[in-house]
C-alpha cells in the first residue's frame, strides 16, 4: 500500500487503483469462500495472510516500476499491464489453496 499512498500526491486517478485493489481482495476472498472446505477459520486466516503477502510483494514491484528514483515515472498505457499482476496472483492463490484444502 506504500505505492498507492505515495501515488495519491503525485498521480491523478490513484484512488481508482486503491479501489481496484480493495475490490480484488473482496472479490477473490468471496470466490474463495464459495467452496465449503475453504470456510474454516484456519483456511480463511491462511488465505488472508497469503493475500496480504501477495499485496506487499506486488507493492514492492509496483514501487520499483513506477517510482524508481522516488518520483513518479509515467509509463503510459504499457505501465497499466503490471497492475494486472495482483489479480493474477490472487487467482493462482485461490486455485492453490482450494486444491490443498480438498486433501
Amino acid at each position: 500500500m506504500i505505492t498507492i499512498i505515495l501515488a495519491f500526491g503525485q498521480v491523478v486517478g490513484a484512488e481508482l487503483v486503491c479501489a481496484g485493489v480493495i475490490f480484488c481482495v473482496l472479490l477473490f476472498a468471496g470466490a474463495f469462500a464459495l467452496f465449503r472446505q475453504n470456510r474454516s477459520r484456519r483456511n480463511m486466516t491462511r488465505y488472508l495472510a497469503s493475500a496480504f503477502a501477495i499485496l506487499e510483494l506486488c507493492d514492492l514491484i509496483w514501487m520499483a516500476y513506477f517510482f524508481p528514483g522516488g518520483t513518479y515515472v509515467n509509463r503510459g498505457l504499457a505501465g497499466a499491464g503490471i497492475l494486472f499482476m495482483f489479480p493474477l496472483l490472487l487467482l493462482m492463490l485461490n486455485i492453490i489453496l482450494t486444491c490443498s484444502n480438498r486433501r
